[in-house]
């Protein structure tokens, strides 16, 4: 699959995300709202920076095990880093994601996901100046999320890593079902 058909693919996805997140309201009875915040830490070869990202989403269950939850995430970079006289900053991040949950038991799920995000940079060199500018990229990832009480409402933490155009984005956060 080409570069152009990735992106294609990704943008339908966008669109689906945005319309089954407005669809939430009117189907209420088998889905619930979600809401995540996480730090995450995304590392490219000798350049690695953080940022704290939040989602919400709507979660629709298919059966008592699997779930369908797309989303939408912001993030700003709270964490800058430096290499060989060159400071990166990472100044905002927003995407769209389709994300698959498989539960294992009322504690332990798994989940993948794909996503479409633009991420927003600051590069300088002291001495000559600075320049910004923007990544539209296709990511996929996954990992593991863990109930504190079981039930249906209660506080998730989660631990997962994405691929973003051979980037690593490794992540830990919170997520609230509601």
């Amino acid at each position: 699959m080409n570069h152009s058909s990735i992106v294609g693919v990704t943008k339908g996805l966008l669109s689906v995300t945005i319309l089954l997140l407005g669809l939430c309201s009117s189907i209420s009875a088998w889905g619930q709202g979600t809401f995540g915040v996480s730090y995450a830490q995304i590392d490219d070869s000798d350049i690695g920076v953080g940022a704290l990202v939040s989602s919400v989403g709507y979660r629709y269950e298919l059966s008592d095990s699997f779930a369908l939850v797309p989303e939408i995430r912001g993030g700003i970079g709270i964490k800058d880093d430096s290499y060989a006289g060159i400071n990166v900053k990472l100044k905002g991040l927003a995407a769209a994601a389709l994300r698959t949950e498989l539960k294992f038991s009322d504690h332990v799920y798994t989940f993948g996901a794909i996503s479409y995000g633009r991420y927003r940079f600051k590069v300088s060199v002291p001495g000559t100046g600075s320049d910004t500018g923007a990544s539209n990229d296709v990511g996929y990832g996954g990992g593991l999320g863990f109930s504190f009480s079981g039930s249906p409402d209660s506080v998730r933490l989660e631990i997962g890593y994405e691929d973003i155009d051979s980037v690593g984005i490794f992540s830990a956060g919170l997520r609230y079902r509601f």
